[in-house]
């Protein structure tokens, strides 16, 4: 302890340590070694006893600090950690693209691509066909009016009087 997602002045950092001998190069790394004496985190299980309070002497720390200052010290110190990516810094990612894990698909009326997560297992999704249209609003509501055993006439009716709406 401390494992987790923590706020930093620019960002976010996830933070996991796995053995409790990672705690004082944790407290060199943020250069906060007066934890290394509060008894109330001296020990794993005083951390473990004293969680809240840790985060909560913690957090204010690391908020204070660049995710990039926080970074590169604990990793120095061999703690593990990385930062933790906006939705649009992920899309931007080497590896997103490498991996094929998104695809940027053409949708009706919408004036640039949209990124959809390939499934693993499926193919992926492209541009134009079926499986990678995204219905507009009412596109098919005389359709699934219909499967749902309403009459041609019926469906119409409930168009007229605007209970559904359609394209």
């Amino acid at each position: 302890m401390p494992n987790g997602v923590f706020n930093t002045a620019d960002g976010q950092i996830n933070v996991t340590m796995v053995r409790p001998a990672n705690w004082q190069p944790f407290c060199e790394a943020i250069e906060q070694a007066q934890l290394l004496d509060d008894p109330r985190f001296s020990t794993h299980a005083a951390r473990a006893t004293n969680l809240d309070e840790l985060y909560t002497v913690l957090r204010p720390m690391l908020a204070a600090r660049t995710t990039a200052w926080l970074s590169e010290r604990l990793t120095a110190n061999g703690i593990m950690n990385g930062k933790v990516n906006s939705y649009e810094e992920f899309l931007k990612e080497e590896q997103v693209a490498a991996t094929g894990i998104m695809a940027w698909l053409a949708q009706p009326g919408v004036p640039e691509l949209v990124p959809m997560p390939n499934i693993p297992g499926l193919p992926p999704f492209e541009s134009g066909t079926k499986r990678a249209h995204a219905p507009r609003l009412g596109e098919h509501s005389r359709a699934v009016l219909a499967d749902h055993g309403y009459t041609p006439a019926e469906i119409e009716a409930l168009f007229e009087k605007k209970v559904v709406a359609g394209i």
